[in-house]
This record gives C-alpha cells, structure tokens and sequence, in this order.
C-alpha cells in the first residue's frame, strides 16, 4: 500500500457514517468480516481471517462511536473512559460474551474526528487495571 492510499484510507476513517468509517477500517486492516454487534450493543465487530468462513470463528475488534469524546483532552478522554458508566458498559460488553465474540480490543472514536486534532483513543482492554489507554 503506498503512502497515498494509505492517507487516503485514513482519511476515511475519519469522515463520513459509522459504517463507511468502519469499512475504512476493515480495508486497512484486511480483515474479511465486519458486521454490527449481533448482541445489539453500539460495536462493529471486525474480524480477522483468510476469508469470511474463518473469520467468523474468531475473536473481533470492537468499534464504538462516542460524541462524548470529540474535542476532548487526553485527561479528559482518559477519565470519561474510566467512568463506573463507561467501564460497566465497556466491561459488561467484554464480559457478557463468550469466545469467538469477545473482543480482543475496542477501539473507540469520537462520533466526529473532523473537529479533534489528535489521534482515536485505542483501549485495548475493558479493564482498567490491566492496562493503559493509549491517546
């Protein structure tokens, strides 16, 4: 891939609806599965594997969209994340779900990213305690 489609995928990840967004992803990643949570929450699940057979028994990375993160510091993307709500919404995502569906990482983006100037928060874990987000 060169740098050109490179950019030019990311800046797609960073306009349009959640599912173009999401798509976006998928095409960087080259993963052969996205689909929205069969479980109903607010993730798209994508997932890797040689082709879509493969991926289905596999465990995805969650996608989410927040307003609430657009135009936030670091600090405050940091404490809005490890709120009781969010970690009982994050953890209960994670926990509520049995291999192949339990994500191996969120990756959380503001609804917009049109209006920050940094990158998506990427939270690798439900769990506070077992790591660090990474802004």
């Amino acid at each position: 891939m060169s740098s050109v489609d490179l950019q030019a995928d990311l800046q797609a990840v960073i306009s349009g609806t959640q599912e173009s967004r999401v798509e976006a992803l998928q095409q960087i990643l080259n993963y052969p599965l996205k689909q929205r949570d069969p479980g109903g929450s607010r993730f798209w699940l994508l997932r890797p594997g040689a082709d879509e057979d493969e991926a289905e028994d596999t465990c995805p990375i969650a996608v989410g969209f927040y307003t609430e993160l657009a135009g936030l510091t670091d600090g405050d993307i940091k404490q809005f994340l490890t709120a009781d709500e969010q970690q009982r919404e994050i953890g209960g995502h994670y926990t509520g779900r049995i291999i192949p569906n339990q994500p191996v990482m969120y990756l959380l983006l503001p609804e917009s990213l049109l209006s920050l100037f940094g990158l998506p928060c990427i939270h690798k874990s439900p769990l506070p305690y077992l790591n660090e987000m990474q802004v």
